[in-house]
């Protein structure tokens, strides 16, 4: 059976738009080598406050397939478990710009601005759940729509979330379960 060359065009134009619309595109995408979904972290992930004698070390990750239009990227991390009635905000990351696909340990990269976590400090905070308690703490990569967030300078975590919804692309999700024993 021959087909005519429109008919094998229209027929991967058509191919390619259900492949997109049926999840087949690429996807955005956070990585790390030391987080892994569904897992625990090691101790010098975790906090060294609250109790937590973690070495506080913010992991390195790095992410693929951005969509069309990203201008920056957040990244978020939150305890939906924690014993506040309303989750905790650890870590709150903007105005990564948008030439980048990782940040290494520890580090902040130039234009990016760390704001409030929830003890109302500009800084990353790790995990430290409650002794004997589970918890999922989430990190969160938010492709958006602008370079800069107009974010107030004291805003509070909520607040930023706020911004960062208003502006998101796209989103990709690392969730630990994290335990700690003493």
């Amino acid at each position: 059976m021959r087909f005519s060359k429109k008919v094998m065009i229209a027929t991967l134009i058509l191919w390619a738009g259900v492949s997109s619309a049926t999840g087949y595109a690429a996807r955005l995408t956070l990585k790390s080598s030391v987080l892994h979904n569904g897992e625990n972290i090691s101790v010098d992930l975790m906090a060294n406050d609250f109790g937590c004698k973690g070495k506080n070390i913010q992991p390195e990750l790095s992410w693929q397939s951005s969509p069309e239009g990203t201008r920056s990227y957040a990244i978020t991390l939150y305890d939906k478990d924690a014993d506040t009635g309303s989750g905790f905000w650890h870590w709150m990351l903007i105005d990564i710009p948008a030439a980048r696909n990782h940040l290494s340990r520890n580090e902040i990269p130039d234009g990016a601005t760390i704001k409030a976590n929830d003890t109302g400090k500009r800084n990353y905070l790790g995990p430290c759940p409650s002794v004997g308690k589970v918890h999922s703490y989430i990190y969160t990569l938010h492709a958006l729509d602008v370079e800069k967030l107009d974010v107030p300078d004291n805003s509070t975590a909520p607040l930023t979330g706020y911004f960062i919804n208003q502006h998101t692309l796209a989103t990709s999700t690392l969730t630990l379960k994290v335990v700690r024993n003493q």
